[in-house]
């Protein structure tokens, strides 16, 4: 969709205020319409990862290759000490990131974007004492990260190590309940 103006802009400026002065709600309720209108087209628009500008929005690939790194640090050290016993593999052993389960992780994702990469975008980094809205969100989705990860962990990562395309309750276990981690 191309808006164009046909009119010289400055006499569409002039009549647009004539109108905002003669018929105040009349104007209020069609760029009401209009701005609804526009949102309704943006939502389709991100919904279909499609951008304003008709490109597809790039994937945030940094967020899974963050998660990857904090599973890689946090939980997979511990699980491969609890699977396997032989020295010689124990420390050659590297987690194999196309064995776990996207839909587990797809809130720290979206937690992590948010938090990490979109708020600190659109912050102007006030002061520490005056924070604008986005830091207090990016604040807000940091601690969601972290506390949606810690869950998962709790709860057990779905990884699949024998490759079977299924997650046996084996392989979803927790490894990181009520145990001291040095």
């Amino acid at each position: 969709m191309k808006i164009t103006v046909q009119d010289n802009t400055l006499q569409v400026a002039k009549n647009f205020e004539k109108q905002v002065r003669e018929q105040p709600n009349i104007v209020k309720t069609a760029l009401g319409r209009t701005a609804e209108f526009v949102m309704g087209l943006i939502k389709q628009r991100t919904g279909r990862g499609i951008s304003a500008d008709g490109s597809k929005f790039p994937p945030y690939t940094q967020a899974r290759a963050d998660i990857e790194r904090d599973l890689r640090i946090r939980w997979f050290p511990v699980y491969a000490k609890e699977t396997y016993r032989d020295i010689a593999i124990l420390n050659t052993t590297e987690m194999d990131s196309t064995l776990l389960t996207d839909a587990q992780f797809k809130r720290a994702s979206v937690f992590r974007v948010i938090g990490f990469y979109a708020c600190p975008q659109l912050t102007k980094f006030n002061s520490n004492d005056n924070p604008d809205r986005f830091q207090v969100m990016m604040k807000h989705y940091q601690q969601m990260y972290a506390d949606e990860m810690e869950s998962i962990l709790r709860d057990g990562v779905e990884y699949d190590a024998d490759d079977s395309n299924t997650i046996a309750d084996a392989e979803k276990a927790p490894y990181h309940r009520l145990k001291v981690i040095r």
